[in-house]
């Protein structure tokens, strides 16, 4: 994120959260705020400041690579498939 302003941050967690599928007590935890504040943020309410907006543009990043990473170990897994004894034996 090369434009970290209050905007740019507020709109890159509305598209995390719907991304994701992510409420606001989810994301409030992920940041270790209170859901009232990212709240107040996300309605246009306040504002965060510019420390908070370069902390939560790292976390976003942060998260974005895990998730990333979580996704591609995901692709590479092998499929489960049943097993091919039957489960009652005659």
């Amino acid at each position: 994120m090369s434009d970290n302003t209050p905007e740019t941050i507020i709109l890159a967690i509305k598209e995390m959260m719907h991304r994701k599928k992510y409420n606001q007590a989810q994301m409030a935890k992920i940041f270790g705020m209170h859901e009232s504040q990212l709240s107040r943020w996300l309605n246009g309410k306040h504002r965060p400041n510019t420390g908070t907006v370069e902390l939560l543009a790292v976390k976003l990043s942060q998260l974005e690579g895990i998730l990333d990473e979580m996704a591609e170990k995901d692709s590479q897994a092998p499929a489960l498939t049943p097993p091919m004894t039957p489960l009652v034996q005659e």
